[in-house]
């Protein structure tokens, strides 16, 4: 079989199948795992393996859990934790909320459940597709991945050769044509800045730097030097044309795409699949999720959402035609003087949050709940409520955690996504 010549690293096997940072309650049948990317010796090839598995769940301990049929331990349930992303700054939804819906009465479907992984922008992703054929899913599956590649180079931070990289690093203030990918960041970015009240801003990423070089030593950056850098990382800074496609840079101004670059490739995974005639399909793109059309015989996917808070009870979304994109900071944090720091920064101030918030957000797009989980985080349940509810089509779920809630609300929820939403069972 041919290798599959994307850049990346090699997933590792395991009885559990781990996805979204936590277990997918279902086990792999034995002895129907296929490494896409190894040749007819079986030996493996260099690159990213993509692998495919089967999928059954145990009778007993699946019935225990969702129901008695056997159709309903079927349904793909799926933990998402309350994700850590990279330190940053800040159509219709036929998603639905609450208990799984029943299962419809279909004919045997002509499709098959595939499921596919691969490294790319630095952590773990998986596609789970409904194909005729494993080679249809496997070429889909194959394209949608090396779709994700392709704006990996082009919206890295880490790479000091990809294209918002060498963009950055211009000496000279002239506009620069960019790729079509990159020019859509951009303007997305600048957009919700102005609707977030500038709770996300793309252009903070010397400040993400400054705040990185603070954790490291435990010092708090310098007072001048961080205001020198609080009044450069301004959105608008960047001059963007839409007719030329250009971008200009006002000197001094570093951008971070790293708010907004995973469920951007998520959207774009999935529009590579469905040109493969996919649909049924759920990408996983640790901490967000970007989801298709729901599985054969089935109305949604269901998705249980753990905010790592032992106070607040696992929930279970029925999800399609959507996207869920989580932030917070209940892992990635600091202390300097016995101050708690978040990896996030608030772009209005420059400041690494200090508010303990964890945020779930369902949109019509990966892009949007990407930027609009960040925002939250950043707003908190004071002000986020009032921001997210300016967008159509968006729910969410932004929580205070810990003790000490200096006044805010515990919780507030926003749209219709979370009113109706009954805890998991397990």
């Amino acid at each position: 079989m041919k290798s599959i010549g994307l850049p990346g690293a090699v997933t590792q096997r395991g009885d559990w199948r781990p996805i979204l940072g936590r277990r997918l309650r279902c086990r792999p049948f034995a002895g129907k795992n296929r490494e896409i990317g190894e040749d007819e010796n079986g030996t493996q090839a260099a690159g990213v393996v993509v692998h495919r598995r089967q999928w059954y769940c145990p009778r007993d301990a699946a019935a225990d859990r969702v129901g008695d049929s056997w159709r309903d331990a079927m349904r793909p349930t799926l933990v998402l934790p309350i994700a850590c992303m990279a330190l940053i700054g800040g159509s219709t939804v036929s998603a639905r909320s609450g208990p799984p819906p029943e299962t419809v009465d279909a004919a045997p479907s002509e499709t098959r459940r595939h499921s596919y992984a691969a490294v790319l922008m630095g952590v773990r992703m998986e596609i789970v597709l409904y194909a005729p054929d494993e080679e249809t899913g496997r070429i889909a599956a194959k394209d949608a991945f090396g779709r994700i590649a392709v704006i990996e180079q082009v919206a890295s931070t880490y790479r000091g050769n990809s294209e918002l990289s060498r963009l950055v690093k211009r000496r000279n203030a002239d506009a620069v044509v960019v790729s079509q990918d990159l020019f859509n960041l951009l303007e997305m970015s600048k957009r919700l800045h102005e609707s977030t009240d500038g709770a996300f801003d793309c252009s903070v990423y010397k400040l993400v730097q400054a705040w990185r070089r603070a954790a490291e030593a435990k010092i708090l950056p310098e007072p001048l030097v961080f205001e020198t850098l609080r009044r450069i990382s301004r959105s608008d800074q960047i001059e963007l044309d839409g007719e030329t496609r250009s971008v200009k840079l006002k000197e001094g101004v570093a951008i971070t795409l790293d708010g907004i670059a995973k469920g951007y490739a998520g959207d774009a995974a999935l529009e590579v699949l469905k040109a493969h005639g996919i649909s049924r399909a759920l990408i996983d793109l640790s901490g967000d999720v970007v989801i298709g059309d729901p599985p054969p015989g089935e109305e949604a996917w269901s998705v249980s959402l753990d905010f790592g808070d032992p106070d607040v009870p696992t929930m279970r979304l029925a999800l399609a035609n959507c996207a869920v994109a989580t932030s917070g900071d209940t892992e990635q944090f600091f202390e300097i003087d016995g101050v708690r720091y978040s990896h996030i920064i608030d772009p209005r101030t420059g400041m690494a949050c200090t508010n303990r918030t964890a945020a779930c957000v369902i949109a019509p797009t990966g892009s949007l709940a990407d930027a609009l989980a960040t925002a939250a985080c950043v707003l908190g349940t004071a002000d986020a409520s009032e921001v997210l509810a300016r967008f159509e089509d968006v729910s969410a779920r932004v929580r205070t955690l810990g003790l000490d809630r200096a006044g805010e609300p515990d919780e507030i929820l926003v749209g219709a996504q979370f009113e109706a939403t009954e805890p998991d069972p397990q």
